[in-house]
């Protein structure tokens, strides 16, 4: 057995004490290791297939989970198709030349470098919600702001007042803006030299 295929090989003493009543093509030898062979490959197959799902960027972590789950499931129950050794040798054989363990290693990488990306994604989506969320927050509170802050502040310091109340309502609305936007910077400044 190699990585480009599998050969067994029979003497004819071998097929004569193997089989009591022999098939002219001796089908009987042939099917059992067809079958071993055929899972194998599909165990191949499906490493194969998993590792594939972990390199691509648009994967659903869902569909990598599930594949993930039935390859558990298949190598399971690699192990416990014979209460004899032979099988279990095979198989174990099978998994050395095929390089399963590399194969397992990669994939194992690539799940956690998904996973890292991931949680980077959503740790960006709760900044920007978070930053959402206080503009919305900040311009929800700017007519309070103009009217319980700016006005009476304006009155204390002696300031001329514009004459008429839109007009002092605008002008106090300004005011309260430019001092949300300025908070607004800072902290995104604040912020932005904190992250790595």
């Amino acid at each position: 057995m190699n990585k480009a295929g599998f050969l067994w090989v029979w003497s004819r003493d071998g097929l004569r004490k193997e089989v009591q009543t022999p098939n002219v093509n001796f089908a009987q030898q042939i099917y059992d290791k067809q079958i071993q062979v055929e899972f194998v490959e599909y165990l191949h197959a499906a490493h194969r297939q998993l590792e594939e799902a972990s390199f691509e960027h648009d994967a659903r972590i869902g569909d990598i989970v599930t594949k993930h789950e039935g390859l558990g499931i298949l190598e399971e129950s690699v192990f416990e198709t014979s209460h004899s050794g032979e099988l279990t040798d095979f198989f174990r054989y099978a998994e050395r030349v095929l390089e399963l363990d590399r194969l397992r290693s990669r994939i194992r990488r690539n799940l956690e470098l998904k996973n890292l990306a991931l949680g980077e994604a959503q740790q960006g989506a709760v900044r920007r919600f978070g930053w959402l969320l206080a503009l919305i927050i900040g311009l929800a509170s700017l007519p309070n702001l103009a009217g319980f802050v700016v006005v009476p502040v304006w009155k204390l310091t002696g300031w001329p007042m514009p004459s008429t109340h839109e007009l002092r309502a605008l002008s106090s609305f300004v005011i309260a803006l430019g001092f949300v936007a300025t908070l607004g910077l800072f902290a995104w400044i604040i912020a932005r030299s904190r992250t790595p």
